[in-house]
């Protein structure tokens, strides 16, 4: 790789693209030539701040013509602005060369002061390149002095490696933070006698770290067009009337530099500093493995449909969902189990109508409205006759056990019940009720002669028949009475 394409690739490397977030005040300019310009920044004072943030626009000394911006009103030019805090400026080299013929010497010191500004200590390194070469960082940090130094040495061209300080033809150092003065001066140890061939100067510069890589054809020459960068650090004075920080928008406290700044909560994007609006996290690299749905301030994953899990790549992903085996055997045993109570139910509530309608079948058939007529009918004394349900008579036998059994007889059996006002009662289960196949004529004619002889003879003597199908089966007779 030539030097010249080299150089190329350095300036391209310094010429950052601004972010998509940055935005001008509205109504103001937002570039000064390929350099974005956000607020607090501005152009003039309306669109800045206050002075500390103006920038400079100007085009008059270039050839062809070319705006270049500058911080304030100073020689400082500005290569790019990060509304993240951070303020990118050309480095300007300090260098001290030596002329092996007319043995003249050729020096250059520069440097820098800033009001509030300060030089960025995690993003910088201040750099020494030369075999022959020393050189001294002086400066001012929290209202005191500071100084150090780097020294670079090598013996021949071929002993330097590419892309390493480690002190063989390019020294470089941290420098301490707060630092808002800075004086950077070259040296010699012996006016490069022995590597003027290859290396016939000392440059020294504080430069961004990771935007610039040391190659050995810097010994030869570093033109002075060259631009090397520098990060400066900018943040808010605490003493502003009220928080700059707008609409979906934060303040925080960043680290070696007093002030505060804005960011933009999670979830938005834009500039703090004039409101952050939503971010559709749905259009930009996200966790989501499937499907992503926009939320305000946030997104949510999910899985499409036949697919189950929580949709995020850190998560359980999306499995396809199967339909196993037992899941269908246990869809078919319940659908088997609710059939069965259902026909079930069905079957018992038709069983016991129809139960119902074969006693009210039998009750009609053996006299029973008949026999109830009769007993309306009875003046003066209700209690002369009484229809008993079939559980009566069972409560009354004990569901007619045999040891309540007092004797039997052709027609039936008959048992000693006790009834719910402990009277003694005979009670007659017929096995074949002498009024069953006889007509409406014949069944009053029975019931008037069984009343004549139930409720006319005997002393102490009453009788009743059971209700429904008690009256084709049972006699119920008081116990002590004359028959």
């Amino acid at each position: 790789m030539g030097f010249g394409r080299l150089l190329m690739l350095l300036v391209l490397a310094g010429v950052l693209v601004a972010p998509a977030t940055a935005q001008a005040k509205p109504n103001c300019p937002d570039r000064c030539g390929h350099i974005s310009i956000p607020y607090p920044f501005g152009l003039n004072d309306h669109c800045s701040l206050n002075k500390q943030f103006l920038i400079t626009c100007d085009n008059t000394n270039s050839t062809p013509r070319r705006e270049k911006a500058f911080l304030g009103n100073s020689s400082i030019k500005v290569t790019n602005i990060s509304i993240d805090g951070e303020l990118q400026i050309r480095s300007e080299i300090s260098r001290r060369c030596y002329d092996k013929l007319s043995g003249n010497v050729y020096w250059e010191t520069n440097w820098l002061r800033l009001s509030k500004f300060r030089i960025s200590k995690l993003k910088n390194k201040f750099t020494v390149v030369g075999c022959d070469s020393y050189a001294f960082l002086r400066g001012f940090r929290e209202g005191k002095a500071y100084r150090a130094g780097c020294m670079s040495t090598c013996d021949s061209f071929d002993s330097v490696y590419n892309k390493s300080c480690a002190g063989s033809g390019c020294c470089q150092m941290e420098i301490p933070d707060g630092l808002y003065y800075t004086n950077v001066t070259a040296y010699s140890f012996d006016s490069h006698k022995k590597v003027q061939e290859f290396n016939p100067c000392t440059y020294a510069f504080v430069v961004e770290d990771d935007k610039f890589d040391f190659s050995s054809e810097y010994l030869k020459n570093i033109p002075e067009d060259t631009e090397f960068t520098m990060v400066l650090e900018w943040s808010i004075d605490n003493n502003t009337l009220s928080t700059l920080c707008k609409d979906n928008a934060e303040s925080y406290q960043p680290d070696n530099v007093s002030g505060y700044r804005c960011r933009c909560k999670k979830g938005y994007e834009g500039n703090p500093y004039l409101g952050c609006r939503d971010t559709n996290e749905c259009n930009h690299p996200n966790n989501c493995s499937h499907i992503c749905i926009d939320l305000e301030g946030s997104y949510r994953c999910d899985c499409p449909k036949g697919y189950y899990g929580d949709g995020r790549k850190d998560g359980q992903s999306c499995t396809a969902s199967q339909f196993p085996l037992n899941k269908i055997i246990i869809g078919v045993g319940i659908g088997f189990i609710v059939l069965f109570v259902a026909s079930s139910w069905l079957y018992l509530v038709l069983k016991q109508r129809k139960l119902i309608k074969l006693k009210e079948k039998f009750f009609r058939e053996n006299g029973g409205f008949i026999l109830r007529q009769k007993f309306s009918g009875q003046q003066g004394n209700p209690d002369m006759a009484k229809i008993f349900t079939d559980e009566e008579l069972k409560k009354a036998t004990n569901n007619y056990d045999e040891r309540t059994i007092v004797g039997k007889g052709g027609f039936g059996t008959v048992y000693k019940g006790i009834l719910s006002d402990n009277r003694e009662v005979a009670i007659k289960k017929m096995k074949m009720h002498p009024w069953v196949a006889v007509n409406k004529e014949e069944t009053e004619y029975l019931l008037a002669r069984e009343e004549s002889s139930a409720f006319g003879d005997g002393d102490g003597y009453t009788a009743s028949s059971s209700g429904i199908d008690s009256m084709k089966d049972h006699l119920t007779v008081s116990i002590g009475g004359g028959r």
